[in-house]
């Protein structure tokens, strides 16, 4: 359970944060795309670089909390590391998107259901694969039921910033 936290607690706080800075186009100067042609305009440089920076900066205090005996670079490292996951997870749905020519920042009305549903797990697979290297986990049952964990902390959170207006849409 630790492990989880410890790989959940950073993210979701820098997520959120994050979706804070996007909503009041702090630290515009980051706001460029990686690459608009593959994966859109909201893949941004400001997102990569916040997400890995204030996630390798938010699991140190986290982890100490919770008793990781790490040094603070270590910890930072592992944030870092988290924080990269979760980002580049979250490139090949927006690939695919663009291919189907589906504008950035817009759902897919055919496949509607299908890319709700890849919006909230891709990251989440990231995330998992992670938390199944923290734990050396040898059944697929762990995994299974950490993605699904994973999966519905993701979509209550978002439905929770759309609720509060800091989200434009689920």
């Amino acid at each position: 359970m630790d492990s989880f936290l410890l790989v959940v607690l950073p993210l979701i706080i820098t997520n959120v944060l994050h979706m804070v800075v996007v909503k009041r186009d702090w630290l515009s100067f980051f706001n460029y795309p990686v690459s608009k042609r593959l994966f859109g305009e909201n893949k941004t440089w400001r997102g990569f670089i916040w997400i890995v920076g204030v996630n390798s900066l938010l699991i140190i205090p986290i982890g100490c909390a919770l008793g990781w005996m790490y040094s603070f670079i270590k910890l930072g490292l592992l944030g870092a590391a988290f924080g990269f996951v979760y980002v580049i997870f979250e490139l090949p749905n927006s690939f695919l998107k663009r291919r189907l020519g589906i504008q950035a920042g817009k759902s897919s009305t055919k496949y509607k259901w299908l890319f709700m549903f890849l919006d909230k797990s891709d990251s989440a697979l990231g995330v998992t694969i992670c938390i199944w290297y923290a734990n050396h986990y040898q059944s697929f049952i762990p995994v299974l039921f950490t993605f699904i964990g994973l999966v519905t902390i993701h979509s209550s959170i978002s439905w929770l910033l759309v609720a509060l207006k800091i989200k434009n849409r689920f």
